[in-house]
């Protein structure tokens, strides 16, 4: 019934066929970047829920194109046959323009968040803290201004959106980043004893950084901790997706040290 709803509001519900890909472009494209950078759970944790979630936002994306596909040849064979459709008024070609150049920036700013997730992976385990921290982001803000002065068209703000998220979050990445992953620990082990490890060691204050968290090995993760809960270790692996603490059942390094 859930996948049937989203096929009928996208076939009729939806305004002019201009405006129904760009609209569900604008909802689509946020909703889909939190649940890849949010949805993720340790295997032994999953539910059916879990298992159904996927399938079903496919179906639902799946469906609503295709609803809105079929509305726009369904508009075309009513008003306009087989013949071109009319050309835009000015005032029509200004809003669309308005939007796209919104829309053009949201998706800039969603690809911005897999662009720190694809940099930081590429230098995960590198030294350098900081100071690497400040490179990134002096680097990513001259290309910015390049890419301000050169480019045209809907390129730019799209272009420019991506390289600003990543340009703030190297910074953030570089002051904000070990403060968030002690406040995370700290919410996860409340009073229990804890230890934060890189690997099989206390991690560097750099490594706990967002570009340069420790790299990892089977079955050890860059970034662990563990809580005791008397005799009982139980294990977290930080995840650069969801940047917070996921369990993590088979660590090999056992409980805290001493």
């Amino acid at each position: 019934m859930f996948v049937a709803a989203i096929f009928v509001v996208a076939l009729w519900a939806l305004p002019a066929t201009r405006w129904s890909v760009r609209l569900w472009l604008a909802v689509a494209m946020p909703l889909a970047t939190a649940l890849l950078l949010h949805h993720e759970r340790q295997p032994d944790d999953i539910g059916p829920w879990d298992f159904s979630l996927d399938p079903l936002l496919w179906a639902a994306t799946g469906c609503a194109l295709a609803g809105i596909g079929l509305r726009w040849v369904l508009s075309r064979l009513a008003t306009d046959g087989l013949r071109a459709p009319q050309p835009l008024s000015e005032n029509d070609s200004r809003r669309l323009l308005w939007f796209d150049q919104h829309l053009a920036v949201l998706a800039g700013l969603c690809a911005g968040l897999f662009l720190v997730l694809a940099v930081a992976l590429t230098l995960r385990g590198a030294s350098g803290g900081l100071l690497l921290h400040l490179i990134v982001a002096l680097v990513t803000a001259g290309a910015l201004f390049f890419i301000l002065r050169q480019m045209r068209g809907l390129v730019r703000p799209a272009m420019a959106a991506a390289l600003s998220v990543l340009s703030v979050m190297a910074l953030l990445g570089g002051i904000y980043w070990p403060g968030l992953i002690e406040s995370r620990a700290a919410a996860i082990a409340g009073d229990l004893p804890r230890c934060l490890r890189a690997i099989d060691r206390p991690p560097t204050i750099g490594e706990t950084m967002l570009l340069t968290l420790p790299r990892g090995r089977p079955g050890a993760p860059g970034l662990i901790l563990t809580v005791m809960r008397g005799d009982e270790a139980t294990h977290y692996r930080w995840s650069y997706r969801a940047s917070r603490f996921i369990r993590y059942g088979a660590y090999r390094h056992g409980p805290c040290p001493g």
